[in-house]
């Protein structure tokens, strides 16, 4: 199992929206840990040139039964190829036009499997582009294809603490920073306590059509700063008892 995180966002340098892909890296069968990708990009390009950049991305998370799950993501696939043009105004767009129909796939993967194996091979789904509009989809196995305007979450974790802390720290309008950052701190203090979370983080932006994977040295910054801030946050929480003063110089602060 695992965790992953999308959350739709802003780029505050063209105002245009944005979507945060966020995930741990393990991979966990029964007792065995490994490191694995769960991020993975579709990028449409104009085939008589593959060298060429590609004209727009579709991103993929990936949760659960990971030989489905990616059965699951080359079906989705095909269908992209051939629904969604490569120079497409709004791949976006006609990602969300698609929803029903890649519900439906994901459904017949599922039940292929069903009846052959003993324990269910449950698994889920985050799709997601960006361009003048985001389109977040969280599918699962069951087909049920849901679209969201603020954050999807799946893997394990949701249940383990991770929807609990987006709900209370995520915000409308946020910036691709801080939409980073939250996914930063949940993914480290899930992994914490779940320990079919772990492994290195991985975070994917998507914008403009475009989108970017952070190297290990930039989320090593990332991840240095966001451990600074929660253990600030927790320090100010319990020396609020012992010095009021703190409480009200916050409250002043954060009002001015």
């Amino acid at each position: 199992m695992t965790l992953c995180i999308g959350v739709v966002c802003v780029d505050k340098n063209t105002g245009l929206p944005a979507i945060i892909f966020a995930s741990d890296g393990q991979l966990t069968l029964g007792p065995i840990r490994a490191k694995t990708s769960k991020l993975i990009s579709y990028h449409g390009r104009f085939e008589e040139d593959p060298h060429t950049e590609p004209e727009y991305r579709i991103q993929f998370a990936l949760a659960g039964d990971a030989y489905v799950a990616e059965e699951a993501f080359f079906k989705i696939i095909d269908v992209l190829d051939k629904k969604i043009p490569v120079d497409v105004e709004s791949p976006a767009v006609e990602l969300l036009n698609i929803k029903e129909e890649i519900g439906d796939i994901v459904f017949e993967v599922y039940s292929k499997y069903f009846d052959r194996c003993e324990e269910k091979p449950w698994f889920e789904l985050l799709i997601g582009s960006a361009d003048e509009i985001a389109t977040l989809l969280h599918v699962n196995a069951e087909g049920k294809s849901h679209y969201s305007s603020d954050y999807a979450m799946i893997g394990r974790g949701v249940i383990t603490g991770g929807m609990m802390m987006l709900n209370e720290f995520h915000s409308e309008d946020m910036s691709i920073d801080h939409a980073i950052q939250l996914s930063v701190l949940i993914l480290l203090n899930v992994g914490a306590i779940d320990t079919s979370v772990g492994q290195d983080i991985e975070i994917c932006v998507c914008t403009n059509k475009s989108g970017y994977i952070f190297e290990d040295e930039e989320l090593d910054s990332i991840v240095t700063e966001v451990k600074n801030k929660w253990n600030l946050i927790k320090d100010v929480f319990w020396e609020i008892d012992r010095n009021p003063n703190i409480e009200k110089y916050l409250k002043r602060t954060l009002k001015s």
